[in-house]
């Protein structure tokens, strides 16, 4: 005669050691059932940067049974600062792949899969076929605008009901929210307007900012799993900061019943985004550039042939420019006013980013205010690096 009862279909005991310390915690977040929901539960984690990271470990050591990697990109050096799931010898793999080696060493009995492909209003709509169902939540660790809109149309459309964690950290402060539940809005509800353009690439990203971010996604994303109403951030977004007081604020942003996305009557939800596919987040916020005349550019090679012919206006960071800049070059962080004095200059301006990007959001203001001839150094300063490699540039 048996001296013990198990309730039930208990697991292995490796299973039980390995999660006791989940097991514990009260508030329906423990006990053998949310473990087995777990482990039963897909994750389509999209970006494996500096959110993806951290989403990606506690997701697999939290006993998550599935976990479907989503990037195009592979590791660079100027990613392992913040993007923790990588390291020196990953770079310049796959990031998808580097993740899923990592993965693996950490909890060898979640199932990872690998997609390496970028998310494009083309391919969203059979990129995820083969991952959804009812126990699949989405989380977007996506570093641009082009692509959280295109995954947020996308879900949307085709998986109505499938939670997406989103989560976004720049320079020193980051946001979460959980779009497209049953009763909640969607990414253009909680951003009616055109947010800002920061990037980590011009406006940094402090490393702890990306740990605290995407654990709250987890948090989240393990919530909706188990089906918990309590506490998931739905038509609500938390803001943290990490200046002064390290301060967290939660605000309410109801669902827009005249979104364009997620009540939308015709469904087609992409068709706004097409154009935009394949761009980079402030490509994205800046359509005016696409009425910029070919002659509004400068090669590196012309640049470089008589740069004195020009005049050269560095548009980039304090921060940046103190690491290195082109000669002759004047700094608009010192002048601001200095553009409405460049108007009537008998030289063309030459503005100069890092990528050409800010540039050209700068020339379309000196044209506003009169300006001609203003040019755009093509590709900007990570462009003109490949003629003299030696330049310093972040």
């Amino acid at each position: 005669m048996s001296k013990f009862v198990i309730p039930g279909a208990a697991p292995e005991q490796q299973t039980l050691d390995r999660y006791s310390r989940q097991i514990v915690l009260p508030r329906g977040f423990g006990g053998v059932d949310p473990i087995t929901r777990l482990q039963n539960s897909t994750a389509i984690i999209v970006g494996l940067g500096g959110l993806g990271s951290p989403v990606a470990t506690y997701l697999a050591s939290s006993g998550v049974g599935r976990l479907v990697l989503v990037d195009g990109d592979s590791v660079e050096s100027s990613n392992l600062h913040r993007q923790v799931i990588h390291c020196e010898a990953t770079v310049g793999i796959p990031k998808v792949v580097s993740a899923q080696r990592r993965l693996q060493e950490i909890n060898s009995s979640t199932k990872v899969t690998t997609v390496q492909s970028h998310v494009t209003a083309e391919n969203v709509d059979t990129l995820f076929k083969d991952f959804v169902d009812s126990r699949t939540v989405f989380f977007d660790c996506t570093d641009n605008l082009t692509t959280r809109l295109i995954i947020n149309d996308g879900v949307s459309k085709c998986y109505p009901k499938v939670p997406i964690v989103s989560g976004s950290a720049v320079s020193l402060s980051g946001q979460v929210t959980v779009l497209n539940t049953a009763n909640g809005g969607c990414y253009n509800c909680l951003q009616p307007t055109k947010p800002s353009s920061m990037s980590c690439s011009t406006s940094g990203i402090l490393p702890s900012v990306c740990g605290i971010i995407g654990g709250l996604q987890v948090s989240q994303g393990i919530k909706c799993f188990l089906g918990k109403d309590d506490g998931v951030l739905c038509n609500k977004i938390l803001m943290y900061d990490a200046t002064f007081d390290e301060s967290f604020h939660c605000f309410n942003i109801p669902k827009n019943p005249k979104c364009r996305t997620c009540c939308s009557s015709n469904g087609d939800n992409l068709s706004t985004m097409t154009s935009f596919s394949g761009a980079s987040c402030s490509d994205a916020l800046n359509p005016n550039d696409s009425k910029m005349l070919p002659d509004s550019y400068v090669s590196s090679e012309e640049y470089d042939k008589s740069p004195d012919s020009f005049v050269t206006l560095d548009v980039r960071t304090e921060q940046e420019i103190s690491v290195g800049h082109l000669k002759d070059s004047i700094f608009l962080h010192k002048s601001p006013s200095i553009m409405s004095e460049l108007v009537s200059s008998e030289k063309p301006v030459v503005f100069v980013c890092r990528t050409g990007i800010r540039a050209r959001q700068r020339l379309i203001e000196f044209e506003g205010l009169g300006g001609k001839g203003g040019k755009v150094l093509r590709g900007g300063l990570f462009k003109w690096k490949e003629t003299c490699p030696e330049f310093p540039l972040i």
